[in-house]
This record gives structure tokens, C-alpha cells and sequence, in this order.
């Protein structure tokens, strides 16, 4: 009885610090936060192995490229995305879609020209995440 005592007494101490309030009331909203977490599926693209095509041909896939995922952000599962502008790697790009499996990713990404011709693969990967976060507008 007198160590339940002791415990309370302590708890009680520490929520009446305001230093450990905030801390618990920090803590509190990083819980709601994540709470909130979703599965998205994160997307590697990587250099495919035909990257020999004329330039011309490499300019119409860009295009074509370019129009299939701006496609799916208008479908809203592609959330985010862009180009990997490190030389000198196999990673050409990233990109985080709206959907919850990785079947559902590569039954859909297929079918991007950079992927039929060969130019591009992509790897997937689940990926938990906090609906409203992304990158912030810059001025």
C-alpha cells in the first residue's frame, strides 16, 4: 500500500512540474499525430539496362513520361516525386503514392513509358506516414 502511495504521490509531483506538463502534452500530440498515420507506398526509381535510344526518341519518353505521372497526381496516388539529381548513381528517382500495397504500385507504374521501354525500373517499398506533411512551398 505505502509503495502505491509513493508511486501516486510521484506521479502527481511530476504532472504538477510545468516542465513535465509540456513534456506529456508534447508527447500527447506526437501520439494523436501518429495515430493519424497511413500506409503509402514508397517508389525507387532505378536506370533500367536499354538506355541507348536517340535522344529524339529519349525526349518523346520524357514527355510521355512526364504525362503519366502528372496522370496520377491528378488521380491523387501520386502524392510526391521527382528526379534523384546525383551523378554518378543507379537511383534515378523517388516518388510516395497514395495506395496501400505494393501489387497495387507495380499493376500501375507498368505502364509508364520510361518502364515499357526499358529505360527505367522501380522497386517499391511500404512506407508509414502522417497525412498533411510534405514539403513546404518556398518563396
Amino acid at each position: 500500500m505505502r509503495a502505491i502511495f509513493i508511486f501516486t504521490l510521484g506521479l502527481l509531483m511530476s504532472c504538477s512540474n510545468p516542465e513535465n506538463a509540456e513534456k506529456m502534452s508534447i508527447d500527447e500530440e506526437i501520439q494523436a499525430k501518429v495515430k493519424t498515420g497511413k500506409i503509402y507506398i514508397l517508389g525507387i526509381a532505378k536506370k533500367g539496362e536499354n538506355r541507348n535510344q536517340p535522344d529524339d526518341v529519349v525526349e518523346q519518353l520524357q514527355k510521355e513520361h512526364l504525362r503519366f505521372l502528372f496522370g496520377l497526381r491528378q488521380k491523387r496516388i501520386l502524392l510526391m516525386g521527382g528526379p534523384v539529381l546525383d551523378e554518378g548513381t543507379a537511383m534515378n528517382g523517388m516518388c510516395i503514392l497514395a495506395l496501400e500495397s505494393k501489387s497495387e504500385a507495380e499493376k500501375i507504374m507498368k505502364d509508364d513509358p520510361m518502364v515499357t521501354s526499358g529505360r527505367m525500373t522501380r522497386e517499391f517499398y511500404t512506407f508509414f506516414g502522417i497525412p498533411g506533411e510534405g514539403l513546404p512551398k518556398v518563396e
